[in-house]
């Protein structure tokens, strides 16, 4: 099974050419070895910030739903309906260019409950492109991702409600996402 897994991993990576992370795998590159994550540019200029929605597993299918983070610190909870975006369909999450300290909540409770499945995605290094590939599973990746995934019957396709905490520069945030 961890063959499988990593075998389909490696075939995102190289269909997508984004790097991600699958439990039990190392981080991967374009090419499905392992290595560190594409960085932030060097001359000076801060990339701009997204968190993007995904249908599918590891980034597959349509990107339904973008967050532009157009300032620092930025805090944002909402459910994925009044942010506009269709609600139950989340599978995977695309984190770009977001500073170390960044945590992104998710939740299939529509209030952000932790009654039932919840995660918790938390930037570790600064990288131009983290993913979240599966909901169901906890991992940390070396790239510098962690997530924390709390099971109870499954949340992958059932998101509902999530929490945006992004850190300024100096590592202040803006909400209280963070305190949790």
């Amino acid at each position: 099974m961890d063959m499988l897994r990593y075998a389909l991993a490696s075939l995102l990576v190289v269909t997508t050419g984004l790097t991600g992370c699958y439990p039990g795998t190392d981080h991967l590159q374009r090419d499905g070895s392992a290595a560190a994550a594409k960085t932030q540019p060097t001359n000076g200029t801060q990339a701009v910030a997204f968190v993007r929605w995904y249908r599918g597993l590891w980034l597959g299918q349509d990107n339904f739903c973008t967050v532009d983070i157009s300032s620092q610190p930025y805090y944002l909870r909402t459910t994925f309906e009044s942010y506009n975006c269709k609600n139950d369909v989340a599978q995977s999450v695309e984190l770009q260019n977001l500073p170390p300290g960044t945590i992104l909540y998710v939740y299939d409770s529509p209030n952000c409950g932790e009654t039932d499945d919840w995660g918790k995605a938390t930037v570790l290094k600064q990288a131009a492109s983290l993913a979240v590939g599966d909901f169901n599973h906890t991992f940390t990746a070396p790239a510098g991702l962690q997530y924390d995934g709390h099971y109870h019957n499954g949340i992958n396709g059932k998101l509902s409600c999530f929490i945006l905490d992004v850190p300024d520069r100096n590592g202040r945030h803006a909400g209280r996402g963070h305190d949790k």
